[in-house]
């Protein structure tokens, strides 16, 4: 799940729970994980 913005704590917190991976600042070739970090390969 990508967003624009940042995400809520809740939303998080339920991406863990559910075993998602959350990436929130979505620019571009920009972008942070905030969960499912491993199944991101920055290398490709």
């Amino acid at each position: 799940l990508a967003a624009v913005s940042a995400p809520t704590d809740l939303a998080v917190a339920t991406a863990e729970r559910l075993g998602m991976t959350l990436i929130g600042f979505l620019r571009g070739e920009r972008f942070n994980i905030y969960t499912g970090r491993e199944r991101i390969d920055l290398a490709g």
